[in-house]
């Protein structure tokens, strides 16, 4: 569009370009949202302490603890073994939690970070006969019956049992009892049905070499546990 001598273009809300004629005060900005811009400004200055944090760091000695380093079977505790000796500043952990685990705990010197905890389990009302009941933990349980008169205690529609006793009924599975009289019983968490593998990522926990390192499970381990840590030793003057 040619502009007209004495005239000036100026930028419409719509974005559009248009002749306003002479005496227009000139090109129109527009509106700005403050919250905008203050987010940039945030970002800006959190990649600018990235960046020198980057180049203020020694990354030549890096950390990579694991444990176990054999094959020791199912255990209730490993310790990983420090990389230096000297103070290390731990980046991210990735751990491997057995099946049967029912919580499983982290030791960082002072620090203990749960990795794992079985849901609570709350034994619901013994149904009326043959009535099946589901076990809607997700995770499987120890069921133990006691009392009562019974014929037929069905776990995921098969029979296990016709008395009181112990049975073991699988996640979301099912079980019911056939009964004359009544019985009671008691549910418990068995742990994890299969292993739990996952990674955290942390920021500046720092370890002496001296600090203990220690995964610690409870339940009925079934295979070996495994915990890495990884991040850089802090070489003179690094402590933070």
């Amino acid at each position: 569009m040619p502009v007209l001598a004495g005239t000036r273009n100026v930028i419409s809300e719509a974005g559009a370009d248009q002749d306003t004629g002479a005496g227009t005060p000139g090109i129109r900005i527009p509106p700005v949202d403050p919250a905008e811009v203050l987010q940039k400004e945030a970002l800006k200055r959190t990649h600018l302490l990235q960046m020198m944090d980057d180049r203020s760091f020694d990354y030549s000695h890096p950390v990579d603890e694991y444990a176990p380093q054999g094959a020791p079977g199912p255990v209730q505790a490993v310790t990983v073994q420090p990389d230096y000796d000297m103070p290390e500043r731990i980046n991210a952990i990735t751990y491997i939690i057995p099946a049967g685990t029912i919580s499983a705990s982290l030791q960082l010197g002072q620090r203990t970070i749960t990795l794992y905890a079985s849901p609570p389990v709350t034994a619901p009302a013994v149904p009326a006969s043959t009535v099946a009941q589901q076990n809607t933990a997700g995770i499987p349980v120890q069921v133990v019956i006691t009392g009562g008169t019974i014929t037929a205690v069905v776990v995921n529609g098969i029979t296990v049992g016709a008395a009181a006793g112990t049975y073991t009924v699988p996640a979301y599975g099912a079980i019911s009892i056939t009964y004359s009289v009544a019985p009671t019983w008691a549910w418990t968490a068995l742990g994890l049905a299969a292993p739990l593998a996952s990674a955290l990522l942390v920021f500046g926990i720092i370890l002496n070499s001296d600090d203990p390192r220690i995964l610690t499970l409870t339940g009925t381990i079934t295979s070996q546990p495994y915990v890495g840590l990884a991040g850089f030793a802090l070489t003179r003057g690094q402590f933070s």
